[in-house]
């Protein structure tokens, strides 16, 4: 079962290894070939939040999380996704330990590049939904956890995070 667990960590790690060879080979390659590189996304319009709908729950429930990016910009921002799975959402607990991601371990995210306008005055909403357990399926006990969400984008990673507070149960 440990064994399990570890394996799955180090596939996420290699994967995250993977995709981030893969968008510095798209960032050097304009260099290496001689073409001209497109202008640099400005991401300072971006506000990222990250919510909750309760502000405590009771074990086993489910969480439901939402994260919103921004333009609070003039001019419409293009986000450039460097891999198919575009926003992810972590929980660790109190002490930083890593418990669940979404998209799940068993997801393969496809090394593409993404475009996404995003308007002025336009939010992208993404929701997420805990079960309250860790890798192995087992829950959590209370205690306060961290969800961290970020969207992977060519020019840096966006994100924020809330925390989460589960009672003991009675």
């Amino acid at each position: 079962m440990k064994q399990t667990r570890l394996l799955r960590i180090l596939a996420v790690f290699v994967a995250a290894l993977a995709v981030s060879f893969a968008v510095l080979a798209v960032m050097a390659a304009p260099f290496l070939f001689g073409t001209t590189r497109p202008a640099t996304v400005n991401l300072d319009s971006i506000l990222v939040n990250v919510s909750t709908d309760k502000a405590e729950y009771a074990p086993g429930e489910t969480v439901q999380i939402t994260a919103t990016v921004h333009n609070a910009g003039p001019a419409t921002v293009t986000l450039v996704y460097g891999d198919s799975c575009g926003d992810r959402i972590w929980i660790t607990d109190s002490n930083g330990t890593f418990l669940w991601v979404e998209p799940g371990l068993d997801s393969f995210c496809l090394q593409v590049i993404g475009n996404v306008p995003l308007a002025p005055g336009e939010t992208i909403v993404s929701r997420f939904a805990w079960n309250q357990t860790d890798f192995t399926g087992a829950h959590v006990p209370p205690g306060s956890y961290q969800a961290v969400y970020f969207a992977h984008l060519v020019e840096g990673p966006v994100g924020a995070d809330a925390w989460i507070s589960i009672r003991a149960s009675g």
